[in-house]
């Protein structure tokens, strides 16, 4: 049995009750690390030690076949999840995605999207994907692959992370139009 929790853990399991004794081993550990760093402070804090110029800067640091891969299954989490309609289980199919691309866990557990930023600063992703600083009128022309995570916001407590899939659009637990609008900061990682 799959089940995307809350937080947007995804877990398997035999049993329904096997759901339950993931799903409180996940808050057990959620609450273990937010207890131990203070995710916010990581997050304004960081300085960033590359800013791209423009979309063309992206393409050239781009390796090309994961970006797509990871796109392609961004897409059909999304898919899966809500189609074109929020579940509200973005970081679950965004962990999903990545999980399906890569075929490896990378850690994204945190009770919400915006939590996600210091984890993206640190490996296993800084080998994959690099951090940039970009206007909002760049968003939509993202190269496939690319991870945007949102801060929260009024009526967005845990913010919002996607997927570019390089067209304008992007993914999580629905297929939308690239987020630009939304009244928080931003932070995007662009595939190496």
């Amino acid at each position: 049995m799959s089940y995307v929790s809350p937080m947007g853990a995804y877990i398997q399991t035999d049993s329904s009750s096997g759901v339950m004794a993931s799903v409180d081993e996940t808050i057990s550990m959620l609450q273990t690390f937010l207890e131990s760093t203070n995710a916010q402070e990581e997050v304004n804090s960081f300085e960033y030690d590359e800013v791209a110029a423009n979309v063309s800067d992206w393409s050239e640091t781009s390796s090309g076949a994961s970006d797509s891969a990871l796109a392609s299954a961004a897409r059909n989490v999304a898919m899966s999840m809500g189609g074109s309609n929020p579940t509200g289980y973005c970081l679950g199919g965004v962990n999903q995605a990545l999980r399906n691309a890569y075929g490896e866990e990378f850690g994204l557990w945190q009770a919400s999207a915006y939590q996600t930023v210091p984890v993206l600063r640190s490996e296993p992703f800084t080998s994959k994907f690099k951090e940039v600083k970009v206007s909002r009128d760049e968003l939509p022309n993202l190269p496939a692959g690319s991870i945007v995570v949102w801060d929260q916001s009024p009526g967005h407590p845990h913010g919002h992370i996607s997927i570019a899939l390089g067209n304008g659009q992007e993914a999580s637990d629905y297929v939308g139009s690239q987020m630009t609008t939304r009244d928080a900061e931003y932070y995007v990682f662009v595939p190496k």
